[in-house]
């Protein structure tokens, strides 16, 4: 199972900052519930290894940590864009009809970072030529019942990418995800609730307490002039 890649934008004043990463599409009921829950990256008493991508201009850095040897736990990731935090808590895991990859993870093992280059054509939008440079690592981590979940990281100048990696076995499908998005409550968000169309209102809010289903993009303003838009690609 290769899932598509997720992208997140960010806009700090006048300068653009993107990052593309993995989820589901945000319909589940409680996602505002774990959205907005200020969870600890890894369980007390747990030694966690951390796993750290640079952005090739440094300004942007994301931390992978992850249980070590011995140990078991969550895995998360944080974002931080030149030392301000935009995701403090991004929940990493995946579960199928056959395993689980959440909250029984192990860090198994990790590539080095290496440049990444994207150059393609579009046919349509503000320009005919895109290239950007990413540092890119893939993050290995074992279940209980030594499954291997594969997480590809990639750090732009201009944001962050993740995609999960699985081979599975025959007849292995999908079941569950728990990717999920820790916002403080205070910071300011713009979200519509889900809809097939995804034409709806982007409400102001600074809380997670109005239930229902929601949907991407999502805008939120971590810090005082950084934003971060949420959304999904290559599903």
């Amino acid at each position: 199972l290769n899932l598509g890649e997720i992208m997140l934008s960010a806009i700090r004043k006048k300068a653009y900052f993107c990052a593309k990463y993995q989820t589901a599409h945000m319909k589940h009921p409680n996602i505002m519930r774990w959205l907005f829950a200020c969870l600890p990256l890894i369980p007390y008493g747990i030694q966690a290894e951390t796993v750290i991508t640079y952005s090739p201009d440094k300004r942007i850095q994301a931390l992978l940590s992850c249980p070590g040897k011995g140990e078991t736990g969550e895995a998360a990731l944080r974002v931080t864009c030149e030392g301000q935090t935009v995701f403090n808590r991004i929940g990493i895991g995946l579960e199928t009809n056959q395993q689980d990859w959440n909250s029984n993870l192990t860090l198994h093992d990790t590539t080095e970072a290496r440049l990444h280059t994207d150059d393609y054509h579009m046919i349509t939008g503000k320009r005919s030529h895109c290239v950007n440079h990413a540092n890119e690592r893939t993050i290995g981590m074992q279940n209980q019942k030594g499954g291997m979940l594969r997480v590809t990281l990639r750090v732009y100048d201009d944001g962050v990418a993740f995609r999960y990696v699985l081979d599975a076995a025959d007849g292995e499908c999908l079941t569950g995800e728990h990717t999920a998005y820790a916002i403080a409550d205070g910071t300011n968000r713009w979200m519509q609730k889900h809809a097939i169309s995804n034409e709806g209102f982007f409400p102001l809010q600074t809380d997670g307490k109005t239930t229902g289903e929601w949907g991407y993009p999502a805008l939120c303003e971590p810090a005082g002039g950084l934003f971060a838009l949420i959304t999904e690609a290559g599903m």
